[in-house]
């Protein structure tokens, strides 16, 4: 959004938790979708692993024709058949912030303020850097 990279809605495919067991029966749309692309950003590490499989099937080569990263820095990120780069959020960071607000609500009766957390960026094998952008 920094950089207004504008991104076509036509691009976006949701896939929910309960679609993941699909996406191979799905490969058709998702490569539809992706067609053109060079990158491929998933809610989860087990979304992207799913894809970089799918691509692969159909003789893409990650990141070689299209990068693809995934959320989470779960161990499938590091288990992919391309490792994956992979956002890695401060779980233990965002657990102590919640255990203090909530504490803070019940005993001092401090309002609940939203608060963000800066996510890493563990990178692997599955991303392209085709330029960097300034």
């Amino acid at each position: 959004m920094e950089k207004e990279i504008k991104i076509r809605g036509g691009r976006i495919t949701w896939i929910d938790s309960e679609e993941i067991g699909e996406m191979e029966d799905e490969s058709r749309r998702i490569l539809k979708r992706l067609d053109g692309c060079t990158a491929c950003v998933c809610y989860n590490d087990e979304i992207a692993y799913n894809l970089v499989n799918i691509l692969k099937k159909a003789g893409k080569r990650v990141p070689e024709d299209i990068s693809v990263t995934g959320i989470d820095n779960s161990v499938l990120a590091e288990f992919c058949p391309v490792p994956l780069t992979s956002l890695k959020n401060p779980v233990e960071e965002l657990g102590r912030a919640a255990a203090r607000k909530m504490t803070g609500c019940i005993l001092r009766g401090e309002k609940m303020e939203p608060e963000e957390f800066e996510p890493e960026l563990v990178m692997r094998h599955s991303v392209r850097v085709i330029s960097e952008v300034t």
